[in-house]
């Protein structure tokens, strides 16, 4: 019965999350729908609404920031780690993709 009780709360909490994200950004639903699943510290990576993926490394967090603020006007971009670091380098152009 504890059992059935739990997966009913589950399929509610679930249902009613789907309903409620109509109008969310992609950054939002996946805030909800972690928490609603229970994934509390979720280790995606986000910046400007973005989701970059799942365990990114600093090199690859810090090339999507650069990368982005380049979009936006202020053009930055480290020649040390673009020459020297591959993760650095494709985190600079997805940030600078997503965010044009």
């Amino acid at each position: 019965m504890k059992k059935f009780i739990t997966q009913m709360a589950i399929v509610g909490s679930l249902a009613i999350t789907g309903v409620s994200m109509t109008g969310c950004t992609p950054y939002e639903r996946g805030l909800v729908t972690g928490a609603t699943l229970g994934v509390v510290g979720s280790n995606a990576f986000y910046y400007r609404g973005y989701n970059y993926g799942y365990n990114r490394n600093s090199l690859y967090q810090a090339g999507v920031r650069n990368g982005c603020n380049s979009a936006h006007g202020s053009w930055y971009k480290n020649n040390y780690r673009w020459r020297n670091y591959s993760n650095y380098r494709s985190g600079w152009r997805a940030g600078y993709r997503n965010c044009r």
